[in-house]
């Protein structure tokens, strides 16, 4: 679900960095922790610490991109 962004705004929109919330993003851009919750699990994220980044773009869709787990990656 697209969330209104501000006009201008060529960056996205940094939500999650290293698999933390960035609170005061949360606040500035009046966000509820539950909707991230919610679109990480959508995009099929159980935990918010498998995320290395995550934001919205200057279309307002939430986007992830993964955390690298060396060993699922091992063969």
């Amino acid at each position: 679900m697209p969330i209104p962004v501000k006009q201008n705004r060529n960056l996205p929109v940094q939500i999650i960095n290293n698999g933390k919330i960035i609170e005061s993003v949360m606040t500035e851009f009046n966000l509820d922790i539950d909707w991230v919750y919610s679109e990480a699990k959508r995009l099929g994220y159980k935990n918010i610490k498998d995320i290395f980044y995550a934001g919205i773009n200057c279309d307002g869709q939430f986007f992830i991109v993964p955390l690298f787990n060396e060993k699922k990656y091992k063969q």
